[in-house]
Order: structure tokens, then C-alpha cells, then sequence
């Protein structure tokens, strides 16, 4: 069923996560089109009718498909949490009976913005990929809910798969003005200095934008949101999955590279007659150099 949600420049999902998503499964039905109505009808079909269910998320850009998809999963993963059997004390995410495969699936999001989303014309967190995610759910058999006087079965979220495709990777190196590269070398300047320090000193430290060229090339420097909140949001997602310590270096050492080789410059010359070109900039192929280790 598609849903088409508006106005994609404001975090809509902060305010999805509040209490108006409980209880739309059980109560609300009958609201077309809604995003908490069509997630709670795949849920019904699934805990019911045991069939699977598709949710096509579309609209034009800036038109809200990124938050709506945030708001569709978390309302799946944890709506099993607005039964109305279910503990009151026990509905928040961080109470003791927590998920760790839910808390993984919803800390996936900040891990996708940070790596392929980025400021546009018409969207300050445009996604600049397509992404089809499964989620995976452990279904209760009917005759055992019946026993047990549930009249939807439970259906809990047991894992998720995520397929991306397409990813705008000429942004990387060109943007067009008023407009940004990927959010997370943005998030990456604004990291703590001594974490800058052990991913490289030397061209991290005291740097901006105007120091990359691959940064600077763009008038929009500000996209909306704090990017340094976002790194702390994105450091703490990338350690859900296991990436942290010498990993998560790795990582962000391969962003550098990635400034540092756009700051590279070349100049034509000819030799024995033949044209050929050569880099001019010295001192930045030297900071190159150092930081790949050759």
C-alpha cells in the first residue's frame, strides 16, 4: 500500500515515537491513508492471515520518505508493545525486556542518513539511494493464541535484511550549489578533537569545511541539524553493529582519504614529447601519503 507523507525537512520521527503510535492496531483502524494505519494493517495481515506484506513508500523529493520509513519500522518493531495485556511499566525500548534485534533494526537508520543521505535544493536529509528492507517476524500459530485468549497472534520482530542500490557516489566529488555532500564528513569535522587526534592528527585537528576542497565547494554549509549530535547519534549506531575500536578507525580513516584525494591538484606537462600531467600540490600528497600508511 503506498504512503505519501509531506513536508520531509522536519525530524518527523521524534515526534512518531510518542504515544499516539500506541494502541493503532487495536483501536484505530478505519483511518485511510495514515502511516500508523497502513504499518498496524500489515501487522494484522501478518499476525492473521499469516501472509506477507509490502508497504511502498513513494513521493516526489522533500516529501517526507524518509521519515515516513522510520516511522513505519519503529511502529513495526515495537507494536507489539501496545497490546493492551501488556505491562504499562514496560513499553519503553530501554525497559529490561528490551529487544536487542529491535534496538538493531531502528539503529540502522542513523547509520543509512549518515552514509548516503545529504543536504539538497529541496531536502536537507534527502536520501541519495534506493533501499528495500525485509523485516523478519516470528509469528505465534493461531490455536496457541487462541489457548491462550489472544485474538491476534503475536508477532514478533526476529531480523531484518536491508538491500541499497543506486547511491549517488558523483556527490562524493560534486555538488551543485546550495547543496551538500554526504551528512557524515560533515559529522566527522564536528567529532570530539581527541577522536579526530587517533583518526589523524594532522589534517583533522582544527579543520572545516574550507580546508577540503571536496567541502568547500558548495555555498550551503548548514543543512538544519546539528551535526554534532549527529556524530554522537551515528558513533553509538556504528557500535550496535560491531564497529568500534580499530574498525571503526578504519572507517573513519577512509573518509579522510577520501577529503584528502580531493585535495590533490595537477598541472599538464610533456616529456620526450608526450603530454602527460603531474600532481602540483606537494604538501597535500605528503598528508596523503602519511595517512595511507605509504
Amino acid at each position: 500500500k503506498p504512503v505519501t507523507e509531506e513536508n520531509g525537512n522536519q525530524p518527523l520521527a521524534t515526534a512518531a515515537s510518542e504515544r499516539q503510535a500506541i494502541g493503532y492496531e487495536h483501536e484505530k483502524l478505519g483511518i485511510d491513508p495514515h502511516v500508523f494505519e497502513t504499518a498496524s494493517l500489515a501487522y494484522l495481515g501478518l499476525a492473521l492471515d499469516g501472509s506477507n506484506q509490502t508497504i511502498l513508500v513513494t513521493g516526489e523529493s522533500g516529501a517526507g520518505k524518509t521519515e515516513t520509513i522510520k516511522i513505519v519500522m519503529n511502529h513495526l518493531a515495537t507494536v507489539e508493545r501496545s497490546r493492551p495485556n501488556w505491562p504499562e511499566s514496560d513499553r519503553d525500548m530501554d525497559s529490561e525486556h528490551g529487544s536487542d534485534t529491535v534496538n538493531r533494526v531502528l539503529r540502522a537508520n542513523p547509520v543509512f542518513e549518515a552514509f548516503g543521505n545529504a543536504k539538497t535544493l529541496r531536502n536537507d536529509n534527502s536520501s541519495r539511494f534506493g533501499k528495500f528492507t525485509q523485516l523478519q517476524f516470528d509469528v505465534e500459530d493461531t490455536s496457541y493464541a487462541n489457548l491462550n485468549g489472544r485474538a491476534i497472534p503475536s508477532c514478533l520482530l526476529a531480523g531484518s535484511k536491508c538491500i541499497t542500490y543506486l547511491l549517488e557516489k558523483s556527490r562524493v566529488v560534486s555538488v551543485s550549489q546550495g547543496e551538500r555532500t554526504y551528512h557524515i564528513f560533515y559529522q566527522l569535522l564536528e567529532a570530539p578533537n581527541e577522536i579526530k587526534r587517533d583518526i589523524w592528527e594532522e589534517g583533522l585537528v582544527g579543520a572545516s569545511t574550507a580546508d577540503f576542497n571536496y567541502l568547500s565547494t558548495s555555498s550551503a554549509q548548514e543543512h538544519g541539524f546539528d551535526s554534532g549530535e549527529e556524530w554522537i547519534e551515528t558513533v553509538d549506531a556504528l557500535s550496535t553493529f560491531g564497529i568500534k575500536g580499530d574498525a571503526f578507525f578504519d572507517v573513519m580513516r577512509s573518509l579522510c582519504i577520501i577529503l584528502q584525494l580531493g585535495n590533490l591538484t595537477f598541472e599538464p606537462e610533456v616529456v620526450y614529447g608526450e603530454e602527460r600531467s603531474s600532481i602540483s600540490s606537494i604538501e597535500a600528497l605528503a598528508k596523503l601519503s602519511t595517512l595511507m600508511g605509504v
